[in-house]
């Protein structure tokens, strides 16, 4: 009987083309407009080198010979006549005279000056605390002062986080969140099935041999399966048709997915085995699940960071949050601590709308059929 049902079930979700399109087209034509309007922003820019003039390089080979060696800059050694040409045609970013001591000669704001300027003042700093030490000890000349200079001491620990950096990816992880939530209306029938009170077939359900939660079950079973397919045909959109980087962790992504389509539904069934109203139903689920696509970052990336420092207890309670930032999690840092607590989270929240939708329906009785 389960697999009777569960198979039946499937076949009416496969033939509502209304639910179909909030299942799948929707977050594909969603995704599809975040891309064309974030594109731009999606491909990171590879750092270009910074253009610069240096003039009287012979009085200071050593300082040009260190800022080739950083390759930071590509470097244009001339007389000071054709480096103000190529500085007034934007040619370069900056004139460096080695003269001396190092200048910097701009004309304009920007971060390739920013950048300039900072190396010139650290190799300023460190030439400033040689020559001090040399003025007080002339002796340690004799020594390994000078090689000892170049020695990097480590004390923090490298660790990858991602293949790319890229913030805009919070748009596509809350419209992920918000499609695993939005399945909470297809649990809408699903509890209708059990209510005698709600259709005609629901009444003809209650008085058949069959338990109805047993029905329950089988249907709610269907529809968790049928919706979790339907986010990941979008997930597979989204990686392989629009190339977005969801990182190397694919199982735990599905297994956040899977996990977040079962605590959509069981939210949806415990909301509508409260509430008669089938219009009503619908508006509270998209309400809720809208509101929380918006906590969570869809409509502006700081809204979320927002509620983190602000509101910690409102990003723990949301259900969105809780996808959104555990996919956050996987793309930045991998499989963490963080990760599991939004997972589990997430999957209390499911058992908890479990648990009262079993408890409401079981205790449903009627006067009459």
């Amino acid at each position: 009987m389960f697999f009777h049902i569960f198979k039946y079930k499937v076949k009416i979700m496969m033939a509502d083309r209304s639910g179909l399109f909030w299942l799948i087209l929707f977050p594909i034509l969603m995704s599809t407009l975040f891309y064309l309007a974030f594109s731009n922003l999606l491909n990171g820019e590879a750092f270009q080198k910074i253009d610069v003039a240096i003039i009287n390089e012979a009085s200071n080979p050593r300082f040009t010979q260190m800022l080739d060696e950083s390759e930071i800059c590509n470097i244009t050694k001339t007389t000071e006549e054709s480096a103000k040409k190529l500085l007034d045609e934007g040619k370069v970013s900056g004139i460096i005279d080695v003269k001396g001591e190092p200048n910097l000669t701009i004309s304009d704001n920007g971060i390739n000056q920013s950048i300039l300027k900072t190396v010139l003042d650290s190799y300023q700093q460190v030439t400033a605390t040689i020559n001090g030490v040399v003025e007080q000890n002339p002796e340690i000349l004799k020594t390994n002062f000078l090689n000892e200079l170049n020695v990097r001491h480590q004390f923090t620990k490298e660790k990858s986080i991602g293949t790319s950096t890229n913030a805009v990816v919070i748009f596509f992880y809350a419209l992920i969140a918000m499609s695993t939530l939005m399945g909470g209306t297809q649990a809408i029938s699903d509890i209708e099935m059990t209510q005698a009170d709600q259709t005609a077939s629901a009444a003809r359900l209650n008085v058949a041999p069959t338990h109805k939660l047993k029905v329950l079950v089988s249907t709610l079973s269907a529809t968790i399966l049928f919706h979790f397919l339907c986010v990941l045909l979008s997930i597979a959109y989204m990686a392989f048709v629009l190339k977005l980087d969801f990182s190397s962790s694919i199982g735990y992504i599905i297994l956040l997915t899977f996990v977040g389509s079962f605590t959509g539904i069981m939210l949806g069934a415990m909301i509508s085995s409260f509430i008669k109203k089938q219009g009503t139903k619908v508006a509270i689920i998209i309400g809720v699940t809208n509101f929380g696509s918006f906590l969570a970052g869809m409509m502006s990336v700081e809204v979320k960071y927002w509620v983190q420092e602000t509101i910690p207890i409102l990003a723990y309670i949301n259900p969105l949050n809780l996808v959104t930032d555990g996919l956050y999690s996987l793309y930045y840092y991998g499989v963490n601590e963080r990760y599991f607590i939004n997972l589990a989270l997430l999957f209390a929240f499911g058992v908890l709308g479990c648990a009262v939708t079993y408890f409401k329906v079981r205790g449903q009785k009627y006067a009459s059929i």
